[in-house]
């Protein structure tokens, strides 16, 4: 079974999300903020990541790090999540953190992240 961490502090996006991966087969966990994030990756073992970019406390370019950091996360897919404008990164460089895709949420629905997300893993 496909598990993904959402790491969000919008609640309504981040519930409408996996409301969306549920139907698809995906378990699920979200986590708030990026400590909460980083802890729950050991216990819940999720084989993708969606991250927002930006959160309260830590920033996705800190998680990034942090995972990089790991071994055994280093090569965890993920998928960052935005509100700023998506064309504002430079996936080329992100690559090398995990990220598969940059995605904008004004522009972006459940089913473009499931496919985000289906694609990073595979």
């Amino acid at each position: 079974m496909n598990k993904v961490l959402i790491i969000d502090d919008d609640r309504w996006f981040a519930d409408a999300v996996a409301k969306n991966l549920h139907k698809h087969g995906w378990q699920t966990h979200i986590s708030p903020d990026a400590a909460k994030g980083i802890e729950a990756i050991d216990d819940f073992k999720p084989n993708a990541l969606l991250l927002d970019v930006m959160l309260p406390g830590s920033s996705a370019p800190a998680i990034l790090n942090e995972l990089q950091s790991h071994k055994d996360l280093a090569d965890l897919p993920i998928v960052l999540c935005t509100s700023v404008h998506s064309d504002q990164f430079d996936l080329d460089a992100l690559k090398s953190y995990g990220v598969r895709t940059v995605l904008d949420k004004a522009h972006s629905g459940p089913d473009d992240i499931l496919k985000a997300l289906q694609n990073a893993i595979s």
